[in-house]
């Protein structure tokens, strides 16, 4: 029988190995497990691999009261998508931080690709390639 991990690795689309969690403080298994799953929802977004993820939590409650904090940072197909959030508790942190990374991983789909633009724009183009006068060669012939 699979465990709870395993089940929701495999609905989200990213391997087990591809998840690394970090910790600061003391963070207990379930608060690792929500932030992972939290996290992992966010995959089904994206039409292009995640390739890694990387979860920090810190729990915070250090000297000058610093608050829990998430960080977390989603490598789609070679891009970055990172986000943080601190909150009074991991798991309002992470709550926090599944929104931010909603509207990052949301505002990214709708972006063009990388490189689409060079390759479809004609204004990107050389002169020549585009059949425009060459303003080079015009001062050539003067």
């Amino acid at each position: 029988m699979k465990t709870r991990e395993e089940v929701l690795m495999s609905m989200s689309r990213v391997d087990r190995e591809s998840v690394a969690v970090l910790v600061a403080g003391p963070v207990s298994q379930p608060e690792r497990d929500y932030a992972v799953e939290e996290v992992s929802a966010l995959t089904r977004l994206c039409r292009e691999p995640i390739l890694r993820i990387r979860v920090s939590l810190d729990a915070g409650g250090g000297a000058g009261a610093v608050p829990a904090s998430v960080t977390a940072s989603l490598d789609v197909n070679g891009g970055a998508v990172r986000a943080r959030a601190e909150g009074t508790t991991l798991r309002e942190a992470t709550d926090l931080l599944q929104a931010r990374l909603r509207t990052r991983l949301v505002r990214q789909e709708h972006r063009p690709h990388r490189g689409a633009s060079d390759r479809t724009d004609p204004s990107c183009q050389p002169a020549r390639e585009r059949g425009d006068r060459d303003p080079a060669a015009d001062l050539a012939t003067e």
